[in-house]
């Protein structure tokens, strides 16, 4: 399966890297370890359209790693998305994802 670095960044991005992320795909889906930064401009340089993005999953409750993801659904609200986008996390973020 295909695979892209989003962000390399540790917890503070730099000009020339974002904050940790990672953008597994195949032709017909996609999958996101982690949500920092601008997510969907992120996945569209990757070269992948967003449509194809299933499942998000967040590694832990660290902002650097879950602080995209309101812009994330909120750019796939505006493109148009009502297909689900499923995400995955351990109770810590979740909590913090659900306030």
């Amino acid at each position: 399966m295909p695979f892209q670095f989003l962000g390399t960044a540790g917890a503070a991005p730099s000009a020339e890297r974002d904050n940790t992320s990672l953008l597994f795909y195949t032709a017909a889906e996609a999958l996101l370890v982690d949500c920092a930064g601008s997510p969907l401009h992120r996945i569209l340089r990757a070269g992948v359209d967003a449509k194809r993005l299933r499942w998000v999953i967040i590694t832990h409750a660290h902002v650097d790693h879950l602080y995209g993801l309101p812009s994330l659904i909120h750019s796939l609200w505006l493109t148009g998305r009502q297909a689900p986008l499923t995400l995955y996390a351990l109770p810590e973020p979740a909590a913090i994802i659900r306030r």
